[in-house]
């Protein structure tokens, strides 16, 4: 067990504080850690964290008596190149995004998402710091910053224009996940993605907007004159291969028929998942309706990279996807 690289802990509701030292004894060879808790995991991460390359936890961030995950993370992670948490903030976070404004130089992936929580405490300076944390980081590739689809409860954390028009500077990222805003304009909405993006996923923000979104926005083909380039600001990104949204579409069309609505609006893209339901792109003919087909239980469940990896597609799944009855 001590040659051990890389530990999954499938969700748990149960106390893992019990098995401190045989965590412990794998921190010298420990790389990767994925772990889904309720319980407050810095006293199992702190001995390994030095060593870890990619670290995903959905759990607890410390409360108010409690140190915090990301005191412990970012002052320790020397060699994490994926960070992604999942939890409730129960003290304020930020102050240790603006006390390591350095730490994490080799980071590639990046995803926080913050769960509803009775006890959460208001800290406006979480997201305006994270953003500041991973500007100017050419090797930043993957990023989630996901908030409550509320937009009073986004403001609670500081999710506004700023976050987005972060996003939109970062060049070379070609995974995101985001909070839409409803405060801003559909096309500006969509000219804030970058143009690197090839795996664009959506959190809940309600059909409505997303079918506005879909409707109000063009597609416009590769320009090729500065006159062009000005006229297509706000089109979707030309690279997108994947399209996810987390939220199941309950209204009078089929699910399949609004793939096909997201597949006319991006024609770039390959493969559309709606919460769990997959479908690819068969055919594209100009003046006919893009033909596409659902894929089977069996082929999302089991063969699903191999069918990304043929459509020229990969996936970012949601960090809690699975894991809901954790957090209760």
């Amino acid at each position: 067990m001590n040659r051990l690289e890389r530990l999954c802990v499938h969700p748990t509701a149960g106390d893992l504080s019990a098995y401190v030292n045989d965590f412990q004894c794998l921190g010298q060879t420990l790389r990767r850690l994925r772990i889904a808790n309720r319980s407050n995991l810095v006293p199992i991460i702190l001995p390994m964290i030095g060593n870890l390359t990619h670290l995903e936890l959905f759990s607890s961030w410390g409360g108010a008596d409690e140190p915090s995950l990301f005191k412990t993370v970012l002052g320790n992670g020397e060699r994490i190149e994926s960070l992604r948490l999942v939890g409730c903030p129960m003290q304020t976070h930020s102050t240790y995004f603006r006390k390591y404004p350095r730490s994490l130089p080799r980071l590639r992936d990046f995803g926080l998402h913050i769960r509803h929580g009775p006890r959460a405490v208001i800290d406006p300076d979480l997201f305006p710091s994270i953003c500041d944390f991973l500007r100017d980081r050419p090797l930043l590739d993957l990023l989630e910053l996901t908030a409550h689809a509320r937009e009073i409860d986004q403001k609670m954390f500081g999710f506004d224009v700023r976050v987005w028009e972060f996003i939109s500077s970062l060049e070379n990222l070609h995974t995101l996940s985001a909070n839409l805003l409803n405060a801003i304009p559909h096309q500006k909405m969509v000219e804030l993605i970058p143009r690197s993006v090839k795996t664009l996923t959506l959190p809940p923000c309600g059909v409505w907007y997303l079918e506005q979104l879909l409707q109000k926005v063009r597609y416009l083909p590769l320009f090729s004159t500065l006159a062009e380039a000005e006229i297509s600001q706000g089109q979707w990104p030309d690279n997108v291969r994947f399209f996810g949204y987390a939220e199941h579409i309950e209204r009078s069309a089929s699910t399949l028929a609004f793939a096909k609505k997201i597949a006319t609006s991006i024609p770039s893209v390959r493969v559309v998942r709606l919460a769990h339901d997959y479908f690819s792109v068969v055919s594209r003919e100009d003046g006919k309706p893009v033909r596409m087909d659902q894929w089977s239980t069996r082929t999302a469940q089991v063969f699903r990279r191999e069918y990304l990896e043929k459509c020229g597609s990969e996936e970012h799944e949601y960090l809690d996807l699975d894991h809901d009855g954790i957090m209760a």
